[in-house]
């Protein structure tokens, strides 16, 4: 069976009920009054794709200008804040599906050409090759294929609309988003915080593992790209997508979380129940997926709280003993300078004080110091001890803004044990700088709590910390 057109009030065969409904561009207001309806059937079989395209070869043209410029913005940006590996063809990227190492890989392909009905190839061929509106960005992670689409289908009254330069995303389990059935949302509108619930439903009622979902951006406004400052609004908005893709990515991740047993969390030597971040909060997730940062908390709230002001007061007095150690002191907006660098406590916002640290900044590198321990053993397996001392080093070159240009999983040392480092193999994890390092390192000074009765030997513990730390800094920078 090859690709036809098909007519306005036709019914689509393997689409069931649904017939071709309207083409707009960038919201419902902007309807297409000529349009041709293609069903992909031709190829990819169980693919159910549909495609409508303007027959105004005019605004054909500039459409397919747009969205191939935006769709290498975007990407330019997913790759700089996932530090996805770029893969050439069609055929490697499937093969990612079997990879299971919460790497991202982008697959940067000439997609959404649309394929030629047989029956009017004569006629259509010239003008059908200059198609490429349904220009998509795949990504896969651990299997799990994530599209960017920059085009918004829905269905009302029973048929397949669609917004062209208006986005969409969608999960797919497989090889086609819509081939164990049609995923499209049955509204335009933004569906920002219904994606829980739209997994449930599309699993428990459909049967289905893929969804699509309409993000909460609007279309891209074409009249504005002609204005004086059309580039920069261009660039915004492609930043725009990149975050909120990044974010469905996560909440994605997060949510389909299955196997606990993944995690372990340790505190006083004990193992102890972890806090579901992924299913009790909307902004905190276990694992943050644009950083690569895994967050384990006590499950009990007293005993969380508790953890965290052991912690923080620490790092509070971790802080003030760097200060009294170095007499040449500024104080900065950014921070407090000294030496070479600065150093500064910083206080986590988004999760609890457990994941606050100390950042001292040289010439070449950053140093962080935190409270609690990472791990992962060989089986991928993290592991987090809570109450214990752990460094780390990072070239600045690996970090731009608030956003790092690797995964903080990809160095967690293969143990938890006193006197660790990410192995020598993965202390280079940027591409892009090869030559850069970052890497973990378990101190040997013992964590201790402060209370009325040990004040001495918290002392010092701190001042050992201290010690350790500095001399950690003063080993890498070659002094």
């Amino acid at each position: 069976m090859s690709n036809e057109i098909i007519k306005k009030n036709q019914i689509m065969f393997s689409c069931h009920k649904f017939k071709p409904g309207n083409l707009y561009v960038s919201s419902i207001k902007n309807k297409v009054d000529d349009s041709i309806c293609i069903y992909d059937n031709e190829i990819r079989k169980s693919s159910q794709n549909v495609h409508i395209i303007p027959k105004e070869e005019k605004v054909l043209k500039s459409l397919n200008t747009i969205i191939g410029n935006l769709k290498e913005l975007t990407i330019h940006q997913l790759v700089e804040h996932l530090n996805c590996e770029k893969i050439d063809t069609e055929e490697d990227f499937i093969k990612k599906k079997q990879e299971k190492d919460n790497k991202c890989y982008i697959w940067d392909g000439n997609n959404g050409k649309i394929s030629i009905p047989s029956e009017c190839a004569d006629t259509l061929k010239e003008y059908l090759e200059k198609v490429r509106l349904y220009m998509y960005i795949p990504l896969m992670i651990n299997g799990n294929k994530y599209e960017l689409n920059f085009m918004r289908f829905f269905i009302e009254d029973n048929r397949i609309h669609c917004i062209l330069s208006c986005p969409q995303f969608d999960r797919c389990i497989g090889t086609y988003v819509n081939e164990n059935g049609i995923c499209y949302p049955h509204t335009p509108d933004s569906e920002k915080g219904q994606l829980k619930n739209i997994i449930s439903v599309t699993e428990t009622h459909f049967g289905m593992n893929n969804y699509c979902y309409n993000p909460g951006i609007e279309g891209l406004c074409i009249e504005k790209l002609s204005a004086e400052d059309g580039s920069a609004y261009f660039k915004d908005y492609a930043c725009l997508l990149a975050e909120e893709f990044i974010e469905f990515i996560n909440e994605n991740e997060s949510i389909n979380v299955k196997n606990k047993e993944k995690y372990n969390l340790f505190l006083d030597g004990a193992k102890i129940p972890f806090y579901d971040y992924n299913q009790n909060e909307v902004t905190k997730k276990i694992l943050d997926v644009s950083l690569g940062n895994y967050h384990l908390a006590p499950k009990n709230s007293y005993l969380k709280d508790c953890v965290a002001k052991a912690i923080f007061n620490n790092l509070v007095a971790i802080e003030d003993h760097i200060k009294k150690k170095n007499k040449k002191i500024l104080y900065e907006n950014e921070g407090i300078i000294f030496n070479k660098g600065q150093h500064v406590l910083r206080k986590s916002t988004t999760y609890e004080q457990i994941y606050s640290y100390i950042r001292i900044q040289t010439e070449k590198y950053y140093y962080d110091l935190m409270g609690f321990r990472m791990g992962k053993d060989d089986d991928s397996c993290i592991s987090c001890k809570l109450k214990s001392y752990q460094f780390i080093c990072a070239d600045k070159n690996t970090f731009k803004g608030n956003t790092q240009k690797f995964k903080s999983w990809q160095v967690y040392p293969g143990s938890l044990e006193d006197g660790v480092e990410t192995l020598p193999s993965m202390k280079n994890p940027c591409k892009n700088f090869p030559d850069a390092i970052v890497f973990y390192h378990n101190p040997k000074t013992k964590f201790i709590s402060k209370n009325d009765l040990n004040k001495e030997e918290w002392n010092k513990s701190i001042e050992e910390i201290v010690k350790e730390f500095l001399d950690f800094i003063k080993v890498n920078e070659g002094a």
